[in-house]
């Protein structure tokens, strides 16, 4: 598979994550936004973004395999519960469909 550039004015579309290569690449972006993270998230696809060379475009993965969080399971650590009560973070949710 070659390399896909999203189309910005369609942010909901992606490749089939199953067509990704052994590193589970998938595509790259000019964007990020919204409604393309949510897709993105409820395919298994992930955002990283290439800050080595310019130009500088968001790179979308579909790990294989990957990891599964439960939050009912998750443990906060006292050094990430320490983080939190600070400024680093802005807590949102994404409500489902």
């Amino acid at each position: 598979m070659g390399i896909c550039l999203l189309d910005d004015n369609k942010p909901d579309f992606f490749p089939d994550p199953r067509l990704s290569d052994d590193h589970g690449f998938v595509a790259v972006s000019k964007e990020l936004g919204i409604t393309r993270l949510i897709a993105a998230y409820r395919q298994g696809i992930f955002p990283w973004m290439k800050m080595k060379d310019a130009p500088y475009f968001w790179c979308w993965y579909s790990p294989n395999p990957r990891m599964i969080l439960y939050p009912q399971e998750f443990k906060i650590s006292r050094s990430l519960k320490k983080a939190q009560k600070g400024s680093k973070f802005e807590w949102i949710r994404i409500l489902r469909d």
